[in-house]
């Protein structure tokens, strides 16, 4: 059989090799001493993946090394566990029940149960695997552990148990269904006050294989221009058959952004024929201080702009009825006066409101097309 560490980032939250799947205590606080933590994270298992396609009524054996380098001789425990699904960190699910549809713990048929392993030596763990001729084509997952029961702690505690094991994948050859759908794409905010944002992609897979769907993150403001893009599932994680698993991704933008955005994200996954599934999303950016700032600044514009006119219209009426700068004060009456009577052309009341208006929407629409 031939072996291959090529898919062992599928399963790149499961810590395989030296310390795959260790349950250990808590060292000095449970009554085991240095030495033996180390020595039990120290024994290895080789291979650490079995990988290969298989056709049903296929037959073969092979064998997996158990390396001991600690100082004491150490007594192990072979076994084969199923795995049912994966948890949403991706950590895969193991069962000792049978799982018919993909497991392969009944498949697996070991020399022996229990090995002893020398100190500073290694033992060969041979075992068969073998093929039902009805097996359908897809994927089966399982693993080899080897393991230690708990040790009596030498002072009073917990005792120190782990397993460690080598991973079996095997691949039935025919037409293996690669199917994978996009269940949620969302952020986690409706609206942003600055261009960080945090994208949630749950993908699930409905075929029969493995799948490492993995794609880019498009994001467009509301003039249609690409502003940036984020990455889901940078580290090709793999999904179960069966299940779903959730995908984080953040976009940090730079600049000045405002308004609504658009989030498309494209997946690619299957190894045989390369296919996508896509979604999207929407929300808003609103720098409240900034624009809080802008509009401040506007209204007090406006104001001295308003303060400013006044002045000029009382100056002019004082001038029109020959008031003095002392009787300044007692001619707002007459302006009053003169606006209602149409003394002072509407107008120019209606010039004032619309440069106003105008003013301010060329100010935002400045920072838009230059900032955004």
């Amino acid at each position: 059989m031939n072996t291959s560490k090529k898919g062992l980032g599928r399963w790149s939250t499961l810590p395989v090799g030296v310390a795959l799947a260790l349950v250990l205590g808590v060292g000095l606080f449970s009554g085991i001493s240095p030495a033996q933590a180390q020595n039990a994270i120290d024994v290895k298992v080789q291979p650490a993946l079995f990988e290969q396609t298989v056709n049903p009524g296929d037959k073969f054996s092979t064998s997996i090394t158990v390396s001991n380098p600690g100082t004491v001789s150490r007594q192990f425990t072979i076994g084969v566990q199923d795995i049912s699904g994966m948890k949403g960190s991706g950590e895969p699910i193991f069962t000792t029940s049978s799982v018919p549809e993909y497991g392969v713990s009944s498949w697996v048929s070991l020399g022996s149960t229990l090995v002893t392993v020398p100190p500073g030596g290694s033992v060969v763990v041979p075992f068969t695997i073998t093929i039902p001729k009805t097996a359908g084509p897809g994927g089966h997952y399982g693993a080899i552990f080897i393991s230690q029961g708990a040790t009596k702690p030498t002072f009073n505690g917990s005792g120190l148990g782990y397993n460690v094991g080598a991973l079996i994948e095997l691949r039935i050859a025919g037409d293996a269904k690669q199917l994978a759908e996009i269940k949620e794409f969302s952020t986690d905010k409706s609206f942003y006050q600055t261009p960080s944002v945090n994208f949630t992609t749950i993908v699930a897979n409905e075929g029969n294989v493995l799948l490492q769907p993995r794609g880019p993150i498009d994001i467009t403001n509301m003039f249609g221009q690409k502003v940036g893009t984020a990455i889901v599932n940078d580290q090709a994680a793999s999904i179960f058959p069966g299940t779903q698993r959730s995908f984080t991704a953040t976009w940090g933008g730079s600049g000045f952004a405002f308004g609504q955005f658009t989030a498309i994200t494209t997946l690619n996954y299957g190894d045989t024929e390369n296919k996508t599934v896509s979604a999207s999303t929407s929300f808003w950016v609103i720098p409240v201080v900034p624009i809080a700032v802008v509009l401040g600044s506007i209204i007090f514009f406006i104001l001295i702009f308003i303060w400013a006119v006044k002045t000029y219209v009382r100056r002019k009426v004082n001038a029109m009825t020959g008031k003095s700068g002392k009787e300044e004060s007692a001619s707002i009456s007459e302006e009053e006066k003169l606006l209602s009577g149409g003394g002072l052309p509407l107008s120019r009341l209606v010039f004032i409101v619309i440069a106003t208006a105008v003013f301010a929407i060329i100010f935002l629409l400045v920072l838009l097309f230059f900032f955004g």
